[in-house]
């Protein structure tokens, strides 16, 4: 009799095994959470995606919460840009942890995004993505030279620091940028605005959009201009006589 209860209890003791470790999965994740990703995705997919701050998209390739996200993560939205007062997406990229931004070295004087200490002057091996879509420079692979983009027409930046190459392909090894931009919906009419700065600096944009026979579009133009650091270039100095009398051009 006692072999037949042992024999009983086994396939008991298997069967009760996933429901242990269902429920510690599932306590790993609050209520409070679990309705808010319900909430996220009740709506439209495109709702999601591009209008909804807490949704990460580059991660893995669908629509889900940061806090589900299997993937360091940074999302930077549309106020938060406004509020640091960024320009260029190199400085609202400055602002995320684990990224550090530099200046390459002539004659390309293009930022270089550093994700884990992986760094070159094309950065061939962070993805630049638009919408989901790769911009890459076809010759070096990084993004184009001379790449600037209206920060007011971001929606929202998605950052992922660390490998992406299953979900991106080969030049995500680094890293992966996501810049989300305003639909016409967002927009939703016209905007414009002007700000001023050091060395003379005057940057005025303007931007449209909306809905037209079922089709969402967006404009932008964005213009800048700046007199530069005058004062900090060097018209002569101690290179300059030796190339003088050796002919070179070091300087």
């Amino acid at each position: 009799m006692s072999r037949t209860l042992c024999k009983s209890l086994i396939p008991i003791l298997f069967s009760s095994y996933p429901l242990a470790a269902q429920a510690s999965e599932t306590s790993l994740i609050t209520d409070q959470q679990m309705e808010e990703a319900e909430r996220l995705f009740s709506g439209p997919v495109e709702e999601d995606y591009y209008r909804t701050d807490a949704v990460l998209v580059s991660a893995t390739g669908s629509a889900k919460p940061v806090f589900l996200a299997p993937s360091v993560a940074s999302v930077i939205t549309k106020d938060e840009i406004k509020a640091m007062g960024a320009t260029t997406l190199d400085e609202v990229l400055e602002t995320v942890p684990g990224l550090h931004v530099s200046m390459s070295p002539s004659p390309n004087y293009q930022a270089q995004w550093s994700i884990r200490g992986i760094h070159s002057n094309a950065n061939p091996h962070v993805l630049l993505l638009i919408n989901g879509q790769p911009v890459q420079d076809f010759h070096q692979g990084g993004r184009p030279s001379q790449f600037r983009l209206p920060v007011s027409m971001i929606s929202r930046v998605e950052v992922i620091r660390g490998p992406g190459s299953a979900v991106h392909g080969a030049d995500a090894f680094a890293g992966t940028i996501n810049v989300i931009t305003k639909d016409g919906q967002e927009i939703a009419g016209t905007q414009g605005g002007y700000r001023g700065g050091s060395f003379a600096r005057k940057d005025a944009w303007a931007m449209t959009g909306g809905q037209y026979q079922g089709w969402d579009i967006a404009m932008t133009l964005d213009m800048m201009k700046s007199d530069g650091d005058d004062e900090r270039i060097i018209e002569r100095d101690f290179q300059t006589l030796l190339d003088e009398g050796f002919n070179t051009s070091a300087s």
